[in-house]
């Protein structure tokens, strides 16, 4: 089985797309891994991050490279933005919907857990930056608006209302609550017996 799991920044879908792929005991793929590798930044995300993707233009092969993967892989789970865009092959396709405010919450806690206590405004400015140059790349590379187009997607689950502070204590309360309904949804669509 194959499965996509696509969202905004923040919006979870890194976190429970690896623990899913554990859970149901297939390989992870991560499209922001081949990024990290072919930008030579490596580590989460940074504002570095997409001025090497813009100034290199490495997205093409980004998308070669998990399209590659997608399409030889036997099963796995795909972390990738476009990757259901990309392909027409036969996968299982998830849109994790989390809100503008929630995902500076989760963006603002990854701050935390890295040791480092960030202003709220300049995390929702990195956001907000982030949104920008992603919702571009992909209208200006394929032609969709990340923001919109889901229609493609077999599930889209919300996780916008699971951590409602921006603490570590409620991501992690948030994460245990969201990710049984993610899971379950899952299964439950793709006609899996729970793990």
């Amino acid at each position: 089985m194959k499965i996509t799991v696509s969202g905004l920044t923040a919006a979870g879908k890194t976190t429970h797309a690896r623990r899913l792929a554990d859970e149901l005991g297939l390989p992870y793929f991560s499209a922001s891994q081949i990024v990290s590798r072919l930008s030579g930044q490596p580590g989460p995300w940074s504002p570095r991050t997409d001025a090497v993707r813009a100034e290199r233009d490495i997205d093409a092969e980004v998308d070669r490279r998990i399209t590659r993967l997608f399409e030889t892989a036997p099963a796995g789970v795909f972390d990738a933005w476009a990757l259901p865009w990309l392909t027409a092959a036969p996968a299982l396709r998830v849109w994790i919907e989390s809100d503008l405010p929630s995902r500076v919450r989760k963006a603002y806690v990854s701050e935390l857990r890295r040791g480092r206590v960030p202003d709220e405004q300049g995390v929702q400015e990195l956001v907000n930056a982030k949104d920008r140059f992603s919702q571009q790349q992909f209208k200006v590379r394929h032609k969709f608006d990340l923001f919109m187009d889901h229609d493609i997607f077999d599930i889209v689950i919300d996780n916008s209302a699971y951590i409602p502070v921006a603490s570590i204590a409620a991501s992690d309360h948030g994460i245990e609550s969201f990710h049984p309904v993610f899971l379950e949804r899952i299964v439950r669509t793709a006609g899996l017996s729970m793990p």
